[in-house]
């Protein structure tokens, strides 16, 4: 079992090997193209590049050392694609990329990427950066993968253009609809109450359901 879920009878370790094996390399067809990768991990990877650069011109303070995103897995290989570093293993649970940014004696700022993909084991795996020369500085950073940072996201994605139309139509659609199953409900209901008079007494409200149930008795024969 894993993750205190049981595995179907028919799933033994050979089958369980191929499967991971199959996931770990269909998971990176999310970020083949550089499009993707400007869309799904862009955006992460600009804001960290610019806390870096607020950071390093002093912007930030003495104070701000430490930054902790709460994120998917799927967020963390967006942004591992987007750095040009495609795993052989797909991000696990719990797992945990850094991205730190040292100052060198020469004011240098270089920029590191460790990766923690397995909470039971104490290894951190470095990741050089596809593309920016190591030592990585900030500077190439930005230079190399500036490219995947987005203009417009939302335009860029296709939601806005005609997105506030749909969402409009889909609002008045559910409107319309509740509006009218509730208008038929208390025509039917209002049909009902007017059918019989109102009991004003226990006997009364005792005689109406019985008639109640003899018409309706006689109406199903």
């Amino acid at each position: 079992s894993q993750h205190n879920i049981s595995l179907p009878s028919w799933m033994n370790s050979s089958i369980f090997s191929r499967v991971n094996d199959l996931y770990n390399e269909v998971s990176q067809l999310e970020f083949h193209t550089d499009t993707l990768r400007r869309l799904r991990g862009g955006t992460l990877l600009e804001e960290i590049f610019h806390r870096f650069s607020e950071k390093s011109n002093g912007k930030l303070g003495n104070e701000a050392k430490f930054y902790a995103y709460s994120a998917h897995d799927s967020t963390i290989a967006a942004l591992l694609a987007t750095l040009g570093i495609f795993y052989e293993i797909y991000p696990k649970y719990a797992t945990c990329l850094l991205i730190e940014m040292h100052k060198m004696p020469n004011e240098t700022r270089v920029i590191r990427v460790f990766h923690k993909n397995d909470t039971d084991i104490d290894r951190l795996i470095e990741y050089s950066i596809p593309g920016c020369d190591a030592p990585c500085t900030l500077e190439g950073l930005g230079k190399d993968l500036s490219k995947y940072f987005p203009d417009d996201w939302e335009k860029e994605c296709g939601l806005v253009q005609g997105g506030e139309v749909v969402y409009l139509v889909a609002i008045l659609l559910f409107i319309s609809t509740t509006c009218s199953c509730t208008w038929l409900f208390m025509e039917k209901y209002k049909k009902r109450i007017l059918r019989f008079p109102v009991a004003r007494s226990g006997h009364d409200a005792e005689s109406l359901l019985e008639h109640d149930f003899e018409h309706d008795h006689d109406h199903h024969h």
